[in-house]
């Protein structure tokens, strides 16, 4: 029997690596990844004034734009301000 790494219930079906000694329901790894983006930005003031569910998706965009950014910028030389380590 397999636990979830996040909500410690047996898992069944479909799984996901969280790392080399934990498995996680996909719904779980999901909400964890959202839960880290929204913090991580929301430390940083970018989700300053956005209320409700707009501020996990707000986050979300801004990581998944975070590679992309760089990028762009690498292209241009311009690197100050982009590039946020987790």
């Amino acid at each position: 029997m397999f636990v979830c790494y996040f909500c410690e219930k047996e898992i069944q079906g479909i799984t996901v690596v969280v790392d080399e000694r934990h498995l996680a329901h996909i719904s779980c790894d999901k909400k964890n990844k959202v839960e880290k983006a929204k913090t991580k930005w929301d430390n940083l003031g970018f989700l300053d004034g956005l209320k409700g569910h707009v501020r996990p998706e707000v986050a979300a965009l801004y990581e998944s734009c975070k590679t992309t950014k760089l990028v762009e910028n690498l292209e241009t030389g311009e690197l100050e301000g982009v590039c946020i380590d987790d």
